[in-house]
């Protein structure tokens, strides 16, 4: 009080209240983003460098498919079935990955993987 008046009035006061609203609001959203992105980065392993290699030798894609040395999907539980793999569909679905879009990558892998 300066002279028997306030210095900060009644208008400032709701607005610094105003502000702490919002600051406490932005606060609370920020924990909770932290919490989930730690909750996501968790669930995420790198497993280094994977290589997808195209044949376009049937017997030889054949060959290498069921070769046991080159079956480390199967090892790890994901059986690949190769016979099944459409040369266009596989071509289609590579070109798409390779501008970013890995859907019908994901589609055509899944269905060539058994379980």
């Amino acid at each position: 009080m300066d002279d028997g008046k306030p210095i900060v009035g009644p208008t400032e006061l709701q607005a610094q209240a105003n502000l702490l609203s919002v600051l406490q609001l932005v606060g609370a959203a920020l924990t909770t983003l932290a919490a989930d992105v730690t909750g996501r980065v968790a669930k995420i392993r790198d497993r280094g460098v994977v290589r997808l290699i195209e044949c376009a030798d049937a017997p030889l894609a054949k060959l290498i498919a069921n070769d046991p040395r080159t079956q480390m999907s199967r090892e790890a539980g994901w059986p690949v079935d190769w016979s099944g793999l459409d040369p266009e569909r596989n071509t289609e679905a590579s070109i798409a990955s390779l501008r970013g879009d890995n859907g019908l990558l994901r589609d055509l892998l899944g269905s060539l993987v058994g379980r």
